[in-house]
C-alpha cells in the first residue's frame, strides 16, 4: 500500500487534498453521539484532513496510515493547529486488531475511513473493527464531495474523457485487482457521490 504515496505525492496530499466541511463533522458527531470522552480512529488518515479537525470534538484521535511520509505531514498539520490529543500509528487495515493493545480496556466510538476504503479488504476490516467499537458507535465511510471528474467545468470534462478512455481499455483486459487500480471501478465512477445510513442494533455505517 505504501508504493506511490511517499515523497512528493504525500506533499501534494497535504497541500491540495480537499478537506471536509464542518457539516460533515457535525453529521458524524451526531450519528455516533461523539463526546470529549471518546476515542476515534481515522484509518488511512493520510495527511490528517479528517483526523485533525475531528480532534477538537473528541477525547483523542488515532490516525493510522501505512505511509510514513503521510504520517509525518499529519503530525506537522496537527502541530500547526495545536492539536495535542492525536496519536499517529504506522499501519494498514490488516493491522487493526493490534489496536486493542494500544487502547487497553477502552473502545472506539467511531472508525472513520475517508476516501480510502478501496485500498482495503473491507470484509476482514469490518470484522476486525466490530469488537473494538462501543455500543452506539460505528464505522463511517466518507467521501469529500463530488469527484473531480464529475464536476461541471472544462478541466473536469477533460479529466472525465481521459478516465473513460483508460477505463474502456482496462475493461477489455483481464480485471486488475481493485487494490492496485481504481480503473477496475470505472463504471462506478459515473455514479454521483451519495450518503446512505444503515443502522444495526449497535453500529451505524455511513457510506
Amino acid at each position: 500500500m505504501t508504493v506511490g504515496f511517499s515523497g512528493d505525492v504525500a506533499e501534494y496530499y497535504a497541500k491540495f487534498r480537499r478537506g471536509y466541511p464542518p457539516q460533515a463533522l457535525d453529521a458524524l458527531q451526531t450519528a455516533f453521539a461523539l463526546t470529549t470522552d471518546d476515542i476515534v480512529l481515522d484509518l488511512g488518515c493520510g495527511t490528517g484532513q479528517l483526523a485533525v479537525p475531528l480532534a477538537s470534538r473528541v477525547g483523542s484521535v488515532i490516525g493510522m496510515d501505512p505511509e510514513p511520509d503521510m504520517l509525518r505531514l499529519a503530525r506537522d498539520t496537527a502541530a500547526r493547529h495545536d492539536v495535542r490529543n492525536a496519536t499517529w500509528v504506522l499501519g494498514a487495515d490488516s493491522d487493526v486488531p493490534a489496536l486493542s493493545e494500544l487502547m487497553g480496556q477502552r473502545s472506539l466510538a467511531m472508525a472513520v475511513i475517508g476516501q480510502a476504503l478501496h485500498w482495503m479488504d473491507h470484509g476482514e476490516l469490518f470484522r476486525a473493527l466490530s469488537p473494538l467499537i462501543r455500543p452506539g458507535g460505528g464505522i463511517a465511510v466518507v467521501a469529500n464531495g463530488t469527484p473531480l471528474w464529475l464536476q461541471d467545468d472544462e478541466w473536469s470534462r477533460s479529466l472525465r474523457a481521459c478516465l473513460e478512455t483508460i477505463s474502456a481499455r482496462n475493461w477489455r483486459r483481464p480485471a486488475a485487482p481493485a487494490r492496485q487500480t481504481g480503473f477496475a471501478m470505472g463504471r462506478h465512477w459515473r455514479r454521483p457521490a451519495s450518503k446512505v445510513c444503515a443502522k444495526s442494533s449497535s453500529n451505524t455505517v455511513i457510506s
